[in-house]
């Protein structure tokens, strides 16, 4: 898909994606919930649930690696840095023909999107990143 057409549907999807409170048990709900679909779905996901850096749920479903929970905090630094999803900041600087080094992007603390196989915590990343 097209990087612009992409941008467009990424920036609906984090208007729309918005809740409109965010709490502990609200964090473990929405936690619970992205699990039994992942289990549903076999998939091999990480997810981390966070408001301002404070762990509100993760879980490590089989398949996943040790540094996969690194990589999701790297993500999350990404959010908090430049409060858009690490997917559309990955496709800015895409669009942009702009290297992470030029913008500090390649910091060991902060990742966007570095391979097709993450695509599956696109979603996960997102709604964690709603806090």
């Amino acid at each position: 898909m097209e990087l612009s057409r992409d941008l467009e549907i990424i920036a609906l999807q984090e208007r729309e994606l918005q809740l409109r409170s965010f709490n502990s048990d609200i964090a473990w709900q929405l936690g619970v919930r992205l699990r039994e679909l992942a289990l549903s779905r076999n998939a091999s996901v990480v997810i981390d649930v966070r408001r301002f850096g404070q762990p509100l749920f993760y879980a490590a479903l089989a398949g996943t690696s040790p540094d996969n929970r690194e990589w999701a905090r790297k993500k999350s630094n990404v959010v908090a840095r430049f409060h858009r999803s690490s997917y559309a900041v990955g496709l800015i600087l895409r669009q942009k023909k702009t290297k992470p080094s030029l913008t500090n992007m390649d910091c060991p603390r902060r990742v966007t999107h570095p391979t097709e196989a993450h695509s599956r915590l696109q979603f996960l990343a997102l709604a964690s990143s709603a806090a």
